[in-house]
């Protein structure tokens, strides 16, 4: 018998919707506006990946008490982080 995934309540929601809108703008943004190139472009991903895991890891741990699945977002934020500078 597998374990029932928990569900975000609806504020929780609501937070991590707005959250990635406005990471989302702010990251098309300074891609319009900014020439990002090289390490530039690097950095720039990885802190972007870093604030958007760590904004969900942080939506999961306070919204779904009891549960540990915020530590499966911080393990994908360091992946993440570590694959972006290796690979870019």
């Amino acid at each position: 018998m597998e374990p029932q995934k928990k569900e975000t309540s609806d504020k929780g929601k609501k937070v991590s919707m707005w959250g990635m809108i406005i990471a989302a703008l702010i990251a098309t943004a300074i891609i319009i506006f900014i020439d990002l190139e090289g390490n530039a472009l690097k950095w720039f991903c990885m802190l972007l990946i870093f604030i958007v895991a760590g904004f969900q890891s942080f939506v999961d741990w306070k919204f779904l008490k009891g549960s540990k699945e915020y530590m499966v977002t911080l393990l994908v934020l360091v992946i993440g982080v570590t694959l972006s500078y290796f690979i870019i």
